[in-house]
Formats: C-alpha cells, sequence, structure tokens
C-alpha cells in the first residue's frame, strides 16, 4: 500500500522528464531526408518530381514537432509558388497554420487571402475559409470574420457547432 503513494510522484516526474523541452543553447538535430532509391536499371523508384514535394512537407512537419515552426515555414516556403495547384494549396494552408500557431494572425490573414484568390478550384478552400475566419476574428475584423464564417457554413455543415461559436465571439466583441 505505501507503493501506491510513490506512484503518482514516479509517473509525473516520468512524464516532465520525457516532456521537458531541450534548452535554447541546444537545438534537435534536424530530421535526415533519405534521397529516392534507384533501381538496378538506374531509374528512380518514384518520380522526382511527385516526390520532393511530399518529401518536403514530411520534413516541414517533423520540424514543427521538433518546435521548429520558423523552419518549417521556410521549408514550405517555396512550395507556396508550386506549378501543382493541390501542392501550393497544402503548402500555403499549412504556412498559416504555423503562423497562427506563432501568434502571427495577420500574417496568417494574407497568406490565407492569396491561398483562396489563387485557388478557384478550392482545393483546400473549406480549411482555408475557416482558419481565414478565426485569424480575422483574432486581429479584430469581426466583420470580416463573420463575412468567412458565413460563406463556411454555407459550403460545409461538418463544424456548425464552433462556426455558431466562433459568430458569437464576434458578435460579443465592441465595434
Amino acid at each position: 500500500m505505501v507503493w501506491l503513494i510513490g506512484l503518482p510522484s514516479l509517473v509525473l516526474s516520468l512524464f516532465l522528464v520525457l516532456r521537458v523541452p531541450a534548452p535554447a543553447s541546444e537545438e534537435p538535430a534536424t530530421p535526415r531526408v533519405d534521397a529516392p532509391r534507384t533501381t538496378s536499371v538506374g531509374q528512380s523508384e518514384s518520380s522526382t518530381t511527385d516526390e520532393e514535394p511530399r518529401l518536403a512537407v514530411a520534413r516541414a512537419d517533423d520540424l514543427r514537432r521538433l518546435g521548429q515552426r520558423e523552419a518549417s515555414i521556410a521549408t514550405l516556403q517555396p512550395l507556396v509558388d508550386h506549378a501543382d495547384p493541390a501542392v501550393a494549396a497544402e503548402a500555403g494552408y499549412r504556412t498559416a497554420v504555423l503562423r497562427m500557431q506563432l501568434g502571427q494572425a495577420r500574417l496568417a490573414t494574407g497568406v490565407l487571402s492569396n491561398l483562396l484568390a489563387r485557388s478557384p478550384e478550392r482545393l483546400v478552400a473549406d480549411r482555408a475559409t475557416l482558419l481565414l475566419a478565426i485569424a480575422r476574428r483574432q486581429t479584430g475584423d469581426c466583420p470580416g470574420a463573420v463575412e468567412a464564417l458565413f460563406q463556411y457554413r454555407a459550403s460545409n455543415t461538418l463544424l456548425q457547432p464552433y462556426v455558431s461559436f466562433e459568430l458569437a465571439k464576434c458578435y460579443e466583441q465592441p465595434i
């Protein structure tokens, strides 16, 4: 019975040891991305043009998980102007999410507005529209947020309660 008393403190200490971030002077190692393997004939296992964006997005995700959001944005930045609209839209959306996580809602608003203007086929339009509404609300642009929320609600009802919650937050703010 006595060992039960020490169990919570042991669990807490293990949690703290495993979750403590590295000191600012020690940067975690950047994940290594291997080059595509080649077959015996010398052809690439997968097309380099298809593989490079996927590897860059995976590297950006790894950097984000390590807490290196600025490095992740730098990794995604070349993909924002990619020839493939799907790659460009996903990179733009991920960049905006990272900007929001860094507390840069105004920059995220710009990225999302550009993404929605350039992406008429609306590859990630629903997600981008909702994130744009949240970013606008955080910057104090409630009329713009309400417009984006109504636009999102017209095309997607999956998150209807959350949209109503965001609308209520805007209506509570003084004009």
